[in-house]
C-alpha cells in the first residue's frame, strides 16, 4: 500500500502583505522626497528671506528623515505581520505535533518563505509532517503543510489523518 499524503494551505501571504524587501525603493523615494522639499523650502525662501541660503542643507535633511520615517514605517509593518503570520504557524505546529519545543522563529520563517524553503517535523517522534514554502519572490506565496503516513503503514496513523482531514474540512 502506498503511503497516503494529506496538504493544507496554513497560510497565503501575498505581495503587498510582505515583500521581503521593504528597503527595495528608498532611493527613489529619497530623490523625490529632496525635490519635493527643495521646493517648499524655494517656495518659502520669497518669504523668509534667510531662509535662501539654507535651501540645500535644509532641504536634504528634510529628505533623509522623511525617507527614513517611512522605510523604518514599512520595516516595522513587514515585520508585525510575519509576526503574526509566525504565530498562526506555530499554533498549527503545536497542534499537529504536541511539541512546544517545534515552534519556529520569526527568523527561520522568513528564511522559509524567501528561499522557498521545507521544515520537517515529527508526529510523536515519527518524520511525516514537512512545512513547505511555495511561490515566487513576484507572486502570493503559500505555507503547505505535508503530512505522509510512515511507508512501514501503521493502520492508526491513517486513522489519524482521517481525523485530522474530518477536522480541517
Amino acid at each position: 500500500m502506498a503511503p497516503s499524503t494529506s496538504a493544507k494551505i496554513i497560510a497565503t501571504i501575498t505581495q503587498k502583505q510582505w515583500t521581503g524587501r521593504p528597503l527595495k525603493d528608498c532611493g527613489k523615494l529619497f530623490l523625490g522626497a529632496l525635490i519635493m522639499a527643495l521646493i517648499a523650502f524655494l517656495i518659502l525662501s520669497i518669504f523668509i528671506p534667510p531662509l535662501f541660503n539654507a535651501i540645500m542643507p535644509l532641504g536634504f535633511f528634510s529628505a533623509l528623515a522623511l525617507t527614513i520615517y517611512l522605510v523604518a514605517y514599512d520595516v516595522r509593518r513587514e515585520k508585525r505581520f510575519l509576526t503574526s503570520q509566525t504565530e498562526a504557524v506555530n499554533d498549527f505546529i503545536l497542534e499537529s505535533t504536541g511539541d512546544p519545543t517545534s515552534r519556529i522563529t520569526v527568523d527561520r520563517f522568513r528564511l522559509l518563505l524567501e528561499y522557498n524553503g521545507n521544515l520537517p517535523l515529527s508526529i510523536n517522534g515519527v518524520p511525516c509532517l514537512e512545512l513547505k514554502a511555495s511561490g515566487d519572490r513576484n507572486a502570493d506565496r503559500q505555507i503547505v503543510a505535508t503530512v505522509t503516513a510512515p511507508e512501514y503503514g501503521l493502520d492508526s496513523f491513517d486513522r489519524l489523518l482521517m481525523e485530522e482531514a474530518k477536522r480541517s474540512a
